[in-house]
């Protein structure tokens, strides 16, 4: 089995325009294509946006990081592992 890791991100003014929803239709498709049986990703915690189209799309949570992104006023992100077996 091949998995792969997912790396996405839309324009705010781009966002809630179904961007990120066709982004990942798309690349499920090729994903089975190429026999990719799970893809996992991290999203910052404070992202409930995202966190909510990821869940919709059928992605869980797997676990949490903590303190994993920096954040530009020198504090730190929380990120969650999502995860989705195709």
């Amino acid at each position: 089995h091949v998995a792969s890791r997912l790396a996405v991100g839309v324009e705010k003014s781009h966002q809630k325009r179904g961007v990120a929803k066709a982004i990942f239709s798309e690349a499920e498709k090729i994903w089975q294509l190429m026999n990719i049986c799970r893809v996992e990703f991290t999203v910052i915690t404070e992202n409930q946006p995202a966190i909510n189209l990821y869940l919709k799309l059928g992605y869980q949570i797997e676990g949490e990081r903590k303190h994993s992104a920096l954040k530009a006023d020198g504090g730190f992100y929380d990120e969650y592992y999502m995860a989705k077996i195709l």
